[in-house]
């Protein structure tokens, strides 16, 4: 017998066959899903059907929900100017909206529509 070889060797001989084993593995879902892909219409329809066939590769995450809130403050009131008092009445808005609209230089199509929109609005407000 020849002298035995080395702990380096295998470990290289070893994941040279674990990496050949792979590609095969891969190589063969790959034909798999090929000839699905080739009788059906869509990309997507056959992944569905590999996939139910086959099974997912990963299972579904678990959502697990608790109703412990430790440790949870409550939100922080809102600031510099965002209260509800000094937010404009809808009447308001509108005008504000229409007023940047008109001062545009270059109105697009969008544009001159929404303003048109936005008259009629007005209109049927007062």
């Amino acid at each position: 017998m020849g002298p035995l070889p080395s702990l380096d060797n295998i470990n290289l001989i070893l994941f040279e066959y674990i990496n050949n084993f792979l590609y095969i593995c891969n190589m063969k879902k790959l034909f798999q899903y090929i000839i699905i892909r080739l009788t059906t219409r869509h990309a997507s329809t056959a992944a569905d059907i590999y996939e139910s066939i086959f099974g997912s590769p990963t299972p579904p995450p678990v959502i697990i929900f608790s109703t412990k809130y430790n440790n949870v403050t409550p939100p922080k009131s809102p600031t510099n100017g965002s209260s509800p008092e000094s937010i404009p009445d809808k009447k308001q808005e509108i005008k504000v909206a229409l007023k940047y609209l008109k001062r545009k230089p270059i109105k697009s199509k969008q544009d001159k529509g929404s303003i048109s929109m936005l008259e009629g609005v007005l209109a049927t407000m007062t």
